[in-house]
């Protein structure tokens, strides 16, 4: 109970045990917070189309979800209201509706209205990777030290040269530091699966490949660097995962078999582009569920559509799938 209500809102937040319910409502409450009392941007988010979250049927914990959205919801009331006199609210609110201005924000953002707001976040929200701005600051790095290397090579090094050398040094003794920590983690938990198999007579399985799981844990671009005294990789440095609303974005339609992808830079971006031929006049299409591959099929790929989005999806992949499932299953002439 310590702190002022942004404080407590946070810690609420931060509390959250399902992952995806703890995205969604994080960006609920921070679209509620950037179209605080601005009617052009409350006038974006009315665009995109909105249901009531607990109606969408996407958490298996249906009494926790609404729980803690209740939570949630009375915390960001104490943020805007600026419970105990902290002085922390946002100051009066103004109703779009009847142009009146208010000090009870319950007036104009009911809990109806915050549970249709979560429901808009998980129909509309693109999940978003963005790389770490440490391999941004290295790539940086290195770029500029060619750039300046090949500027004037008949030129002695410039004070830019000895200064990015320097920064390079700075960056090698932290990705040793994390190399050697990273060993000593793998050589403990290698030794404690032996000491485990040890005292297990029965256990023969044999687990010694598993050191380099880590260093392939999804399909994104590795980046290697060979830098003096030290090579290393891109993902030594995890990227940041997260889900954010994008009303543009938003309004593209899904494809199983899509023809654009969207990614994220080191800012909040998002930039969208083709990954197949686009004909003029032709939809741009995107997928909501990610590679079409990793789902076992049509009716798999339509139930998490369906149960997050509320559509069946009829894109030429569907169709075709279903086509030829219909063709397998029809009956032959010596059958009839």
């Amino acid at each position: 109970n310590d702190g002022t209500p942004m404080d407590r809102l946070c810690s609420l937040l931060f509390d959250i045990d399902d992952d995806t319910l703890q995205r969604h409502v994080t960006v609920a409450c921070t679209l509620w917070m950037w179209s605080y009392n601005d009617q052009t941007k409350q006038q974006q988010i009315q665009q995109l189309k909105s249901v009531d979250y607990m109606s969408l049927g996407v958490s298996s914990l249906a009494d926790d979800a609404k729980k803690t959205i209740q939570d949630v919801y009375q915390a960001m009331l104490r943020v805007f209201e600026g419970s105990s006199g902290s002085g922390s609210g946002f100051g009066p609110v103004k109703d779009t509706k009847s142009n009146k201005t208010t000090n009870n924000i319950t007036q104009t953002a009911t809990y109806k209205w915050f549970c249709s707001l979560v429901g808009m976040v998980t129909m509309n929200s693109l999940q978003v990777k963005i790389p770490s701005p440490i391999v941004m600051y290295c790539l940086g790095l290195q770029r500029a030290l060619v750039n300046n290397s090949s500027s004037s090579p008949k030129q002695p090094p410039s004070k830019q040269h000895h200064a990015l050398v320097e920064g390079m040094k700075k960056v090698t003794n932290m990705v040793k530091a994390i190399i050697n920590k990273r060993q000593r983690d793998k050589q403990q938990e290698k030794e404690e699966q032996q000491d485990s198999k040890a005292m297990d007579d029965d256990d023969d399985v044999d687990d010694d490949d598993g050191d380099d799981d880590d260093d392939d844990e999804d399909d994104d671009e590795v980046i290697e660097f060979e830098w003096p005294s030290v090579v290393f990789k891109s993902n030594l440095f995890s990227h940041f995962e997260g889900s954010g609303v994008y009303p543009l974005l938003s309004m593209i339609n899904h494809s199983c078999l899509p023809n654009s992808c969207h990614t994220s830079q080191v800012s909040t971006e998002t930039l969208l582009f083709s990954t197949a031929s686009v004909s003029s006049g032709e939809e741009i299409s995107i997928s909501y569920i990610g590679d079409s591959q990793a789902w076992e099929g049509t009716s798999e790929r339509r139930a998490e559509l369906f149960a997050q989005y509320g559509f069946t999806c009829t894109c030429m992949l569907c169709q075709r799938e279903e086509q030829q499932q219909e063709e397998e299953e029809a009956p032959t002439a010596e059958q009839r």
